[in-house]
């Protein structure tokens, strides 16, 4: 039995891959699609797959109906969400997302057994690309509840809760429970040039062709938002979110630039340049 298990990253475009991709796939009959409000708009929060490890829980059985003759995709780009955002859902006792590949790993061989094929699957960007993204995404937090999930009271970025961003920790970690062979990263910059990373978890499914799933990620854009020179613009269109100046993103570069160089050598690729701007 096979097992895709898509950790995320967020804003790396995951609901265009859920909803476009995956899910059209899934209505096709080609391959068998978990994500949360795949039926229905009305799931709770608190039952989310992610929100369920985030609190010590196990994810609903629901979540976890396999098959054994198609391609299982179990998607939820919350699996990697940093602690900060969602202590704001939870409250301080949650647990860190580092620890979701075993348990998720455990809960799925309890009901199916060793025999499974899992491929964890992880989408990379540059992290004060992701990071703003994010922020912008998640704004209302400030707009409604005053809270800042980038910046301290002195206007300084704030990059503690955000540790799940590096990525060659991460990495390890998925190597240390899944092993080194089994995980798929792709990277974000050079996806949105060219899908075929994602194409190729499809090699199985003679009938579909790279062109197809080239469509579909074109015909849905998910997320969309309006934006101006300087930044942009909430939902709503009352709040306006000012790009990141230089110093801003350096600062946010140098956080991660030590996990990131390691990153490079683990990739075995050049993450410098101005398409990729990781180090």
């Amino acid at each position: 039995m096979k097992v895709i298990i898509h950790f995320g990253f967020p804003k790396t475009m995951s609901s265009s891959l859920q909803f476009g991709v995956f899910k059209t796939l899934h209505k096709k009959g080609f391959i068998n699609l978990s994500t949360w409000r795949l039926n229905s708009d009305n799931e709770e929060l608190r039952d989310r797959p992610s929100s369920r490890l985030f609190i010590g829980e196990k994810i609903l059985s629901n979540y976890i109906k396999f098959s054994k003759d198609k391609i299982n995709i179990l998607s939820d780009e919350s699996f990697t969400a940093p602690v900060k955002l969602r202590k704001n859902n939870f409250g301080e006792e949650i647990i860190d997302p580092i620890h979701f590949p075993l348990m998720l790993k455990k809960q799925i061989q309890d009901n199916y057994g060793d025999n499974i094929e899992f491929i964890p699957l992880i989408i990379i960007r540059n992290q004060q690309d992701l990071i703003y993204s994010q922020y912008v995404e998640e704004y209302n937090l400030k707009v409604y509840k005053g809270i800042d999930l980038l910046f301290d009271k002195n206007g300084n970025i704030d990059l503690k809760g955000f540790e799940v961003y590096k990525y060659y920790n991460y990495i390890s970690e998925l190597q240390k429970v899944f092993g080194q062979e089994s995980i798929k990263c792709l990277i974000f910059e050079e996806i949105v040039r060219d899908p075929k990373g994602i194409c190729q978890l499809f090699d199985d499914i003679k009938t579909i062709d790279c062109s197809d799933i080239k469509k579909m990620i074109s015909q849905s854009h998910v997320n969309k938002k309006n934006k101006d020179s300087f930044g942009y613009f909430t939902k709503d269109l009352n709040h306006h979110i000012p790009f990141l100046n230089d110093a801003q993103k350096d600062t946010i570069r140098n956080f991660f630039l030590e996990d990131n160089i390691k990153l490079q050598k683990l990739l075995n690729k050049d993450l410098s340049g101005s398409i990729y701007n990781y180090t």
